[in-house]
């Protein structure tokens, strides 16, 4: 089940990076993107962001070292 579980995160957070944009009315509104689809910036892990890496677009844990990840500038 657990295996299951982490093949569907990883198909959905693929598609989900697709789609990591703004429209114009947005960024008029002051939207703000929060992942850039390439790096870990802006964010800050509870005990090491060495834990945690971008692959395909997705933000994923390092197996058996994630911890919780949280977003501040």
């Amino acid at each position: 089940m657990l295996s299951m579980c982490a093949a569907l995160a990883f198909v959905c957070g693929a598609a989900w990076a697709a789609d990591n944009t703004l429209t114009d009315a947005e960024k008029a509104d002051g939207w703000k993107l929060l992942f850039d689809g390439e790096s870990l910036a802006g964010w800050h892990a509870a005990n090491s962001i060495k834990n945690w890496t971008v692959e395909d677009g997705t933000i994923a844990a390092v197996p058996k070292h994630g911890d919780y990840l949280t977003y501040h500038r």
